[in-house]
């Protein structure tokens, strides 16, 4: 989509009909129909749509550092791992935005179902409107919080079917919800709460916006957020949410279109052939030189896909080691008071051995052997041993006192190795 010079009139679904916001006049109303609402726009004016919140999956995630149609083609690939729909269900498009580090850029996803979308087009078409631009109405909290310089903020907004809530962080709307909630301040803080929470920030201002008053606003503007996609700066962000079938039904016509020139050419090539041989030659030769750059700029970002790929299984073992390093399912020290905690009466433990991903082993003295059967049998319907295994008790005196000294070994439930051995290939 290119870039809009003017400002454009807004057209936001809500529960029950729609909302229309005219950016020059400040002013906003309420419609039931599309119809209805074509009524109350000038027949010049331009128009977008601001997709609802309920409809929209948003998504942020890291991508190459290369052009948008490059990463779309990227993104298309991961899009049935990253939402609980199918591929062939949504349209999307994303934002790029200037956050670039070593693990590439930063992007926002946006998908919708294309069920809404074939619906509200219809709808458009049904009332002469056609929207030069469909925007996630999330898109509004960026611009009236960077209007506000605000980098980072969660924004409020009143959308006529309830509230919306918008975490925006260094300028980007990273997190977007709408409830139907709309009462007291004591429930608006819950749900302040629980964004903030499923966001995972802290501590951010809360801008609330279209008149909207709360104990918990640290700052509060007339204005409304969703009117700013009507704004110029909104054309410039470049996200244009599309059917696929809307967009390959503008293919087509535009194939169609080069298919009657591609004939008209044919027919001047009845006397001008050889002029229209060379110029075909030198297309094809150019044509041949495209394809070629694309398909290694498509292997390059395979083989980008498939290190970043690697590089999550490696980081997920190294997670796998620490976690069974630093949280295992007994610490040794437990063990030992277990173990300790079985001894009975005239018992004394003289060594104890246990190592990660090993036996454990008890030795001992006991004054007599009912003393070491009670033991083992203590240890054996203990659910954190199993396989206890008496190896010898021992006769012995002590001075002139009998005694029995003994060997028990069994094995520490979830006692693994921190890391698993890795055979040498022969």
């Amino acid at each position: 989509m290119s870039s809009r010079t003017h400002a454009s009139v807004v057209i936001e679904p809500i529960q029950n009909g729609f909302l229309v916001h005219d950016p020059q006049s400040g002013n906003s109303w309420n419609a039931k129909t599309l119809t209805e609402a074509a009524g109350l726009i000038s027949s010049n004016s331009p128009v977008v749509v601001a997709v609802p919140r309920r409809w929209v999956f948003l998504r942020v995630l890291r991508v190459p550092d290369v052009s948008k149609a490059e990463v779309r083609q990227v993104v298309g690939l991961q899009l049935e791992q990253m939402l609980p729909v199918s591929q062939n269900e949504v349209a999307f498009d994303l934002h790029l935005t200037n956050d670039v580090n070593s693990e590439g850029r930063l992007a926002v996803v946006f998908a919708v179902l294309e069920t809404h979308l074939d619906e509200l087009r219809s709808q458009l078409a049904a009332a002469g409107l056609q929207p030069s631009q469909m925007l996630p109405a999330c898109l509004g909290s960026a611009l009236i919080a960077e209007s506000e310089q605000l980098s980072r903020c969660l924004v409020v907004s009143p959308t006529g079917s309830g509230l919306a809530f918008d975490v925006v962080r260094d300028g980007e709307v990273v997190y977007s919800r709408e409830t139907s909630v709309s009462g007291s301040d004591e429930v608006i803080g819950t749900e302040i709460s629980q964004t903030l929470a499923a966001a995972e920030v802290e501590d951010i201002p809360i801008l609330f916006t279209g008149g909207l008053q709360s104990q918990f606003a640290a700052k509060t503007v007339e204005e409304s957020a969703t009117m700013h996609l009507g704004t110029p700066h909104a054309g410039r962000i470049g996200v244009h949410l599309e059917s696929p079938k809307v967009a390959m039904a503008r293919e087509a016509k535009k194939r169609a279109s080069r298919n009657r020139i591609a004939v008209l050419l044919s027919l001047i090539a009845i006397v001008l052939w050889t002029g229209v041989y060379l110029q075909k030659r030198d297309a094809n030769a150019k044509v041949a030189s495209v394809k070629a750059k694309q398909e290694a700029e498509l292997r390059t970002l395979r083989s980008k896909l498939s290190a970043a790929e690697a590089k999550v299984l490696s980081q997920r073992r190294i997670l796998e080691t620490l976690e069974r390093a630093f949280a295992p399912s007994q610490p040794l020290g437990d063990v030992l008071t277990v173990v300790t905690n079985h001894v009975g009466d005239g018992m004394w433990l003289t060594n104890f051995s246990v190592e990660r991903g090993k036996v454990m082993a008890v030795r001992g003295t006991a004054t007599s052997n009912d003393s070491v059967s009670f033991f083992v049998t203590s240890l054996s319907n203990d659910s954190r041993f199993r396989d206890v295994r008496l190896l010898f008790a021992n006769n012995a005196m002590i001075d002139t006192t009998p005694v029995v000294q003994f060997s028990v070994q069994a094995h520490v439930v979830g006692n693994l190795p921190i890391a698993d051995q890795v055979r040498a290939s022969r």
